[in-house]
């Protein structure tokens, strides 16, 4: 019964934790970052933590995207380059023992492999939409992905 306790506090702690992966990343903390590369071009990156869903890290990063073009004043953007991939962490949960009447008892020690996405997209703003091919509105994406992660 105290494992199932430990386990359920563990998975709460890191459900909660990822609902705030959407931040500014810290030097090896889940969240974004971007880098420019040209006038126009900016590398962003995103990494979740334990509780982000592949397909949530790709939409952060997306909505890091249109909301960074937003501020370079960009109303269009297409996307140059991207690639995803997942690292995995091993966490084991800390050994206690507690004796009593000279008993022993002894929990914690469990092992949990926990995955943790990432994303990064190379980004060209433009002022125009191309004739051609996919172009991302940028208002559209903020106002679209902005509610669902901006908490």
């Amino acid at each position: 019964m105290r494992k199932l306790a430990l386990l359920g506090i563990v998975v709460a702690a890191a459900l909660l934790a990822g609902c705030s992966t959407y931040k500014p990343a810290t030097s090896s903390g889940p969240g974004y970052s971007e880098m420019q590369i040209d006038s126009n071009v900016y590398r962003v990156s995103f990494r979740g933590d334990g509780a982000t869903k592949p397909d949530q890290a790709d939409e952060m990063a997306l909505l890091r995207c249109a909301e960074l073009m937003a501020e370079k004043g960009f109303p269009f953007f297409v996307i140059q380059s991207g690639q995803a991939f997942a690292s995995t962490h091993n966490y084991t949960t800390p050994i206690q023992v507690k004796a009593k009447d000279s008993k022993a008892t002894v929990t914690g020690g469990q092992s949990y492999a926990i995955n943790t996405p990432s994303v990064i997209k190379t980004v060209v703003g433009l002022i125009e939409r191309p004739a051609a091919g996919i172009a991302y509105n940028t208002q559209q994406i903020v106002s679209s992905l902005g509610p669902k992660y901006r908490k």
